[in-house]
């Protein structure tokens, strides 16, 4: 049986599609487009369950995410804060 990352697999293929749209997509993300940005991650979060990237690295703890806004431009800034065990 053939790999599932051998160049011409279906997943091979698959990839190659999200390389596309991740391509159509990420000059607006580098520019600060949120939805392109949105759109991005997700193609790389499918990217990486399809390739198995996803559960190479799983770090132990907790991770808590908080809202702040930033105080000079009134921009919303997220703060992640992990905690290992």
């Amino acid at each position: 049986m053939a790999s599932p990352t051998a160049p011409g697999s279906p997943t091979m293929m698959t990839v190659a599609r999200l390389d596309d749209l991740l391509a159509s997509v990420w000059e607006d993300a580098l520019a600060g487009d949120r939805e392109a940005v949105a759109t991005a991650l997700r193609i790389e979060e499918k990217r990486a369950r399809l390739l198995g990237i996803d559960k190479l690295a799983q770090p132990e703890g907790t991770a808590k995410v908080e809202k702040n806004e930033d105080e000079e431009e009134g921009n919303e800034v997220g703060v992640v804060r992990f905690r290992t065990k």
